[in-house]
């Protein structure tokens, strides 16, 4: 028997992210999707650690101050409200 494959749906609810999420980092070349004979996504124990660890980077970044969620960097002129 092989490696255990997780689906997308299970991927999301072990790293706490939505499907979406993934697929979006799939599209970025992040990760790389992997399909089944029937044409389903699925992800190894590898991939969701590397998706954790993806997790972990972007956190960091956006605490560090280096780019906000929505993509635009922290020194972008309209990143910060008017008061």
């Amino acid at each position: 028997m092989g490696e255990k494959r997780f689906s997308i749906k299970e991927a999301a609810n072990i790293i706490g992210r939505s499907p979406i999420t993934i697929k979006k980092w799939a599209q970025q070349e992040l990760i790389q999707s992997k399909y089944n004979d029937k044409g389903h996504l699925y992800y190894t124990k590898a991939d969701i650690l590397q998706m954790l660890d993806i997790k972990k980077t972007k956190r960091e970044i956006m605490l560090s101050g280096g780019v906000r969620n929505d993509g635009k960097s922290s020194s972008d002129k309209d990143s910060c409200p008017e008061n």
